[in-house]
């Protein structure tokens, strides 16, 4: 709309393509009625819809593993009794020295406080101090 003072003109698209126009020949107000046709708009905000929905989600959630936890498989030196719970009882000082230490499970050789985060962070060692 132009100018305050009653003249101007005004026009509808969709897409590009005029759907109406008045070249100012009205009072005060006027209405336009007009219909968009089928498809329209073809190109704005999306090209078509999406396709079906994707599958259905799995039923079991994922299980993702606590860093911070104890592993279950740990045996120091290969021995059943000697886990991480029994890492847990020793006092302070044995349990800090034993936490730096090399322990191997099946083949893999990692620090003790990998093996046993949780209970290392108790003497101040491994990711989850």
């Amino acid at each position: 709309m132009c100018c305050g003072y009653g003249l101007g003109s005004f026009s509808g698209l969709v897409d590009g393509v005029e759907m109406f126009s008045n070249d100012g020949e009205f009072d005060t107000s006027t209405n336009q009625t007009f219909t968009v046709p089928d498809g329209a708009p073809s190109e704005f905000p999306t090209s078509s819809p999406t396709s079906s929905p994707t599958d259905f989600p799995t039923f079991n959630p994922t299980v993702i593993e606590d860093i911070c936890a104890d592993k279950d498989n740990f045996r120091w030196k290969g021995k059943e009794n000697r886990d991480c719970q029994w890492l847990r009882r020793k006092k302070g000082n044995k349990r800090k020295k034993l936490c730096t230490r090399f322990g191997k499970v099946g083949g893999e050789k990692l620090r003790v406080y990998e093996w046993c985060p949780t209970t290392c962070a108790t003497v101040d060692l491994g990711a989850c101090t």
